[in-house]
């Protein structure tokens, strides 16, 4: 990146606690940008520019700028984290030049019934990643996999390129007995059990690692990380929240349940039974014709089109004066 990302910065918010309230003295500030690169970025072949990232990883800092049109792609896919981010309290709009402001003023156009599914899904992949750690608290892994304990020799029986095609024999639901030898078949079961075995241990070095203190003696504490059930809790509120009203409610109204959940006022198998019973109300309500959801289907691609064209063509002609 070739360019002072600065000047380029049309808008700059802060997101994550501090917008949502359920921020603490120690909780780390969160800002998140668009920028419009220069010109060579759209026209030439050399120059690429996606993101800018300060920080993050156990850092103070957590600063991500993205490109317009990265931006808009995730924006418009209802990506929980972007959507977020245009429906921020005055409070927490730090910058915003007249072309940032027009973004803000169209946000309604991004929103569509695919933030059901974004909502919720990101809510249970909160939820899957609480239960993973739950079970390292309660039983870390204490070695690193061998391929011994998987039957395996020291070397693979079969190549890359065969345990690729096998894979994807699988994925097309197609009966391998009928055209692999059984040992084959065996050999890439076990092959696959062993390396998942193995990117399991590597995830639970790298979250034991980068653990946050604080967080940590909460999780030891409670026996689950009770920060991931607080988000979990808050995504999938907003999920509905959405889907009933067409509305983005970043500044939490229920804040003060939330820390209270942070601060492990609900049990892990409260959680788990919140969480299963409001995803099949949420299901519910979408698939009910009589609560249907206030949003378009699908949001409406061409005024975004265009809406892009046009700020970046008004940026960059500002730029060339």
């Amino acid at each position: 990146m070739n360019f002072d990302i600065e000047k380029h910065t049309i808008l700059r918010l802060v997101h994550g606690s501090h917008a949502y309230r359920t921020n603490t003295p120690d909780s780390d500030m969160d800002l998140r940008g668009v920028a419009i690169p220069p010109e060579p970025y759209f026209l030439g072949f050399h120059s690429i520019f996606e993101q800018n990232i300060v920080g993050q990883n156990g850092s103070d800092e957590d600063t991500v700028i993205y490109d317009i049109r990265k931006f808009f792609k995730l924006a418009v896919d209802c990506n929980p984290n972007v959507i977020e981010l245009l429906y921020v309290p005055d409070r927490c709009i730090q910058f915003a030049t007249t072309i940032g402001e027009k973004i803000l003023a169209n946000r309604d156009l991004f929103l569509s019934q695919k933030a059901k599914f974004k909502f919720s899904g990101f809510a249970m992949a909160q939820m899957k990643r609480m239960k993973t750690h739950r079970g390292w608290l309660l039983s870390p892994p204490n070695h690193e996999p061998t391929r011994a304990e998987y039957g395996l020799g020291p070397n693979p029986e079969l190549s890359p390129v065969v345990r690729e095609a096998i894979k994807l024999l699988i994925k097309s639901n197609i009966d391998l007995s009928r055209i692999l030898k059984e040992e084959a078949v065996e050999a890439y079961k076990k092959e696959r059990a062993y390396h998942n075995s193995v990117e399991t241990w590597s995830h639970f070095l790298k979250w034991r690692s980068e653990r946050n203190p604080a967080r940590a003696k909460l999780e030891a504490k409670f026996g689950y990380d009770t920060k991931d059930a607080m988000h979990l809790v808050r995504v999938m509120r907003m999920a509905k929240e959405i889907i009933l009203t067409g509305k983005v409610l970043v500044e939490r109204p229920d804040r003060e349940e939330l820390l209270a959940i942070k601060h492990g006022a609900w049990k892990y198998e409260e959680i788990l039974g919140w969480a299963d019973k409001h995803d099949t109300e949420i299901n519910e309500i979408y698939d009910d014709p009589a609560r249907n959801c206030v949003l378009p289907h699908t949001a409406n691609m061409n005024k975004l089109e265009n809406l892009c064209v046009e700020l970046n063509k008004e940026f960059l002609d500002f730029k060339k004066v």
